[in-house]
C-alpha cells in the first residue's frame, strides 16, 4: 500500500499521523465527558438544543441551494457531486459537532437561581465557567479527519474540496452567530438594562439568556477554528500545488496537526504549571510550532527544480511564450507541444540566474509577466521561504496577541473608566478611541508582515499569497494555543489572511475561461487589473454587502430588544428568569439572513457586474471580516473591563451617574459586538462560497449565455435581498407609543 500512493510515503504517513491525532481529538473528549462531567442542566440543554436546532434548518435549506447549482458546475458528474457534497458535509460537521457540544456546554455553564443570584453587574453567569473548562476538539478533530480523507481520496485534487467543506462549516456558522445575537440580546437587555439600571437588588432575570449565550459563544469559537482548519490547508493545496507541487500537501497536513497539538497542549500542561497560563501558552504554542518550522524547513528542498511538481500534475510546460523561448514553432504554425519539467529547468535556473541581463527589454503585458515570474521562481529556495513565511505569521500573530491585550487591559480602560464619569458620550468615545488603536497596530502589523512576504517573492502576486496562507497556518497555531476567546484580535487577522488567499483559486477559475467576442463581455468575465471598473464596482459591492447584513442585523435586534426589555421587567416583577421560548423563533427568522444573502450577494456581483468583481468583492469581504472581528472583541472587552471598574467599588461604584453611564456603554458594546460577529460570519461565509461558485460563474459567463440571462440571476439576487428585508421588517415589536 504505501509504494502504491502516488503523492510518496511521507504524504502517507503524514495522513496517518493526522487521521489518529483527528481521532483523538473526537473520542477523548466523549470519555472525559462520561467519566467526570458534572451534570448538565437539563433546562439549559434543552434550550440550547432549540437554539440548535433553529440555526440548523436555515443553513441547511441554503446549503442545499448552492449545493443545487455546484452539480451544474463544469466537469465530470463525479466531481460535480463531490463538490456539493462536501458543502453539505460542511453542513453537517457544524450541526453535529454543535449538537454533542450541547451537554458538556450545559455542564460548564453552571445554573443560576434568581433567587440566589448574584447582584446585577456583577459578572457574566457562567462565562468564566465556560472559559476555564478543558477545550472541546471534537469540531477540531472532525476537521482534520475531513481533510485526511479528502487528500487521501482525491490526494493533489484535494484542494476545493477542502474549501468548500469549509464554506459549508461557515455558512452554520454564520446562522448560529445570527441565532446567537438574538439570545446575547436578550442576555443583555435583562441583565444590565432591567438588573442592573431599573432594579438594583438581588435578581438576574435574565440567568438563562445569560447562560446559553456564554455557552454558544464557546460554541461559536470552536467551529470558527474548525472552518480555519478546513480552509487553511484547502487554499494552500489549491494555491500551492502549481508554485510547490506535493510540498503544499504536506505543508497543509502539518500545518493542521500543528494546530490541533497547540489547542490541546496548554490544557495538558496544566499539571505541570498550575499557576503560569503564560508559560503554558508559550509551551504550548512553541512546540507545534517549532516543529512545524524546523519540519518544514527539512523536508522541503533547497532548489526549486527538486520540488515534486510531477507528483501534483504539474509536471509539464505548456505556456505557449514560455516555450517559445526554448523550442522553434511547429512548420504549420501551431505551439510546440507541452514539455517535461526537468528537461527545461537546468535552462531555466541559469536564466534566473542571468536574469538581469535582459529584464529591460520585458514589457508589461501579462503572458510576458507570467513567464518572468516561472523564471524568477527558478532562483528562488523554496525551504528558505516557507521557514521565513512561517516565522513571520508567528511573530506577527504574537506581536497582535501580546499588543491588543496590553492595550484593552491596561491604562486605557481606567481611562475609559474614569471618563465615564462625565456621561455615557465620554466612555463611549474612550472604547471607541481604543477601539482605533487595536485596529491601527494590527493592521500596521499586518502591512508589515505582507511588505515582507511581497518582498520575498519578489513582487509574483500567486508566490506572495501562496506564503501569505502559509504564514496564515502559523499564526492559526498560535490562537489554536491562546484559545479563540481569549485572543479574537488575532482571530480577526488569522481570518483575513486565510480568506485573502481565496484570491488564488478564484483567478486562476476565471483567468483560465476563453477570450469572448465583445469586448466588454470579456473584461468584465477576465479583468485583473485594479482600475478596470469591474474590480472597483466588485469591492463597493462587498462593503455595501457587508452594510446591508449589518443593518438589517441591527434592525432585527432593534425589534428584538424591545420586546426582552418588557419579558425582563415582568420576569423581575415575578422574581422568576426572562423566558428564552421566543428566543429559537426569532433566532430562526434572522438564520436566514446571512444564510440567503450570501449566494444573493455574489450573484449580483458575478453577474450583475461582472465575473471579474469576484476578486475584489472576495477581497473586501476579507478585510471586512478581519475589521469586523477585531472591533467586537476590543469594543466589548474594553467596556466590560470599565463596568468591572465600578463593581470593584473605583470611580465612585455601584449607584453613580458613573456607573450607570459605564453600564449602557457596556450594553452598547456587547451590542456592537454581537451585529459585528454575525456579521463577519456571514460576509466570511460569503467570501468561501464566492470561490466555491466561481466556476459556476465562469461557465455562465463564457459558454455563450445571453447577457439577459445572467441579467436575470442578478436580478433573483437582489430580490433575495429585498426579500430578507422584508423578513425582518416582520420582525414582531412591542407597540410602545404614547396612548
Amino acid at each position: 500500500m504505501m509504494p502504491d500512493f502516488s503523492l510518496g510515503t511521507d504524504v502517507l504517513w503524514s495522513l496517518i499521523a493526522l487521521a489518529v491525532v483527528s481521532a483523538a481529538l473526537i473520542v477523548v473528549p466523549l470519555v472525559l465527558e462520561r467519566r467526570g462531567a458534572a451534570r448538565p442542566d437539563s433546562t439549559l440543554r434543552l434550550a440550547l438544543a432549540d437554539l440548535l436546532n433553529a440555526a440548523a434548518r436555515p443553513a441547511l435549506i441554503g446549503g442545499v441551494i448552492i449545493a443545487v447549482l455546484l452539480l451544474v458546475v463544469p466537469g465530470g458528474m463525479d466531481v460535480r457531486f463531490i463538490r456539493a457534497g462536501a458543502l453539505l458535509v460542511g453542513i453537517l460537521v457544524g450541526v453535529l459537532t454543535t449538537w454533542r457540544m450541547i451537554t458538556p456546554l450545559a455542564s460548564a455553564v453552571p445554573p443560576v437561581d434568581a433567587a440566589d443570584a448574584p447582584e446585577p453587574g456583577s459578572g457574566e453567569p457562567g462565562t468564566a465557567a465556560a472559559e476555564t473548562a478543558a477545550p472541546d476538539t471534537s469540531a477540531l478533530g472532525a476537521a482534520g479527519l475531513l481533510t485526511a480523507i479528502a487528500v487521501f481520496l482525491l490526494q493533489a485534487s484535494a484542494g476545493i474540496p477542502l474549501i468548500t467543506a469549509a464554506g459549508g462549516l461557515a455558512l452554520f456558522l454564520a446562522a448560529l452567530q445570527a441565532v446567537r445575537s438574538v439570545t446575547g440580546v436578550g442576555a443583555i437587555s435583562a441583565h444590565l438594562l432591567v438588573g442592573v439600571l431599573e432594579r438594583e437588588e438581588k435578581v438576574a432575570p435574565g440567568a438563562s439568556a445569560e447562560r446559553a449565550d456564554a455557552a454558544l459563544d464557546r460554541a461559536s469559537g470552536t467551529l470558527l477554528r474548525a472552518v480555519l482548519a478546513l480552509l487553511l490547508p484547502g487554499a494552500v493545496i489549491t494555491a500551492g500545488g502549481p508554485l510547490i507541487g506535493v510540498h503544499a500537501v504536506i505543508l497543509g497536513l502539518i500545518g493542521v496537526i500543528a494546530i490541533q497539538v497547540a489547542a490541546v497542549l496548554p490544557h495538558l500542561l496544566g499539571r505541570l504549571f498550575p499557576q503560569s497560563a503564560v508559560l503554558r501558552t508559550a509551551i504550548g504554542a512553541g512546540i507545534p510550532l517549532a516543529g512545524l518550522i524546523a519540519g518544514l524547513v527539512l523536508w522541503l528542498p533547497s532548489r526549486y527544480s527538486q520540488l515534486r511538481m510531477a507528483q501534483a500534475g504539474h509536471g509539464f510546460y505548456d505556456d505557449p511564450l514560455l516555450l517559445s523561448m526554448f523550442v522553434s514553432p511547429n512548420p504549420d504554425g501551431s505551439p510546440p507541444a507541452p514539455l517535461n519539467r526537468d528537461v527545461l529547468e537546468p535552462q531555466m535556473e541559469e536564466m534566473a540566474r542571468n536574469f538581469h541581463q535582459f529584464q529591460e527589454g520585458l514589457d508589461d503585458s501579462p503572458a510576458v509577466q507570467r513567464v518572468a515570474d516561472e523564471i524568477v521562481l527558478h532562483g528562488q529556495n523554496p525551504s528558505a521561504l516557507i521557514g521565513i513565511a512561517l516565522g513571520i505569521g508567528a511573530l506577527s500573530a504574537l506581536a497582535i496577541a501580546v499588543l491588543s491585550h496590553r492595550i484593552t487591559a491596561g491604562e486605557l480602560v481606567q481611562r475609559q473608566a474614569r471618563t465615564g464619569r462625565t456621561g455615557h458620550i465620554g466612555a463611549q468615545l474612550a472604547g471607541f478611541g481604543t477601539t482605533a488603536l487595536v485596529v491601527t497596530v494590527s493592521g500596521a502589523v499586518l502591512a508589515a508582515a505582507g511588505t515582507g512576504l511581497l518582498v520575498l517573492t519578489t513582487g509574483n502576486r500567486e508566490f506572495a499569497l501562496m506564503l501569505t496562507l502559509a504564514a496564515a497556518l502559523a499564526a492559526a497555531v498560535v490562537l489554536s494555543a491562546l484559545g479563540e476567546a481569549r485572543s479574537r484580535v488575532l482571530t480577526g487577522a488569522v481570518l483575513g489572511g486565510a480568506l485573502i488567499g481565496l484570491l488564488v483559486p478564484i483567478s486562476n477559475v476565471l483567468g483560465g475561461t476563453k477570450r469572448l467576442p465583445v469586448l466588454w463581455e470579456d473584461r468584465a468575465l477576465r479583468s485583473d487589473a485594479l482600475s478596470s471598473p469591474t474590480i472597483l464596482a466588485g469591492g463597493l459591492l462587498g462593503l455595501v454587502s457587508a452594510a446591508i447584513l449589518a443593518g438589517l442585523l441591527a434592525e432585527a435586534l432593534r425589534r428584538t430588544t424591545a420586546d426582552s426589555v418588557l419579558d425582563a421587567r415582568d420576569a423581575a416583577d415575578s422574581g422568576a428568569d426572562a423566558p428564552l421560548e421566543s428566543r429559537a423563533v426569532r433566532g430562526r427568522t434572522l438564520a436566514l439572513v446571512p444564510v440567503l444573502l450570501a449566494p444573493a450577494g455574489i450573484s449580483v456581483a458575478a453577474f450583475g457586474i461582472g465575473g471579474a468583481a469576484l476578486q475584489s468583492y472576495v477581497a473586501v469581504l476579507a478585510a471586512a471580516a478581519a475589521t469586523l472581528t477585531v472591533v467586537a472583541a476590543v469594543r466589548e472587552r474594553t467596556a466590560v473591563a470599565a463596568l468591572a471598574e465600578y463593581h470593584a467599588d473605583r470611580f465612585g461604584g455601584r449607584g453613580s451617574w458613573g456607573h450607570s453611564a459605564v453600564t449602557v456603554d457596556a450594553a452598547s458594546a456587547r451590542v456592537t459586538a454581537l451585529i459585528a460577529q454575525a456579521t463577519a460570519a456571514g460576509v466570511a461565509a460569503a467570501a468561501i462560497l464566492a470561490a466555491v461558485l466561481a466556476p459556476f460563474v465562469a461557465q455562465v459567463g463564457s459558454d455563450g449565455s445571453s447577457p439577459i440571462l445572467r441579467l436575470l440571476i442578478a436580478v433573483c439576487g437582489v430580490l433575495v435581498i429585498v426579500g430578507m428585508w422584508a423578513q425582518v421588517r416582520g420582525v414582531k415589536e412591542p407597540d410602545l407609543r404614547d396612548d
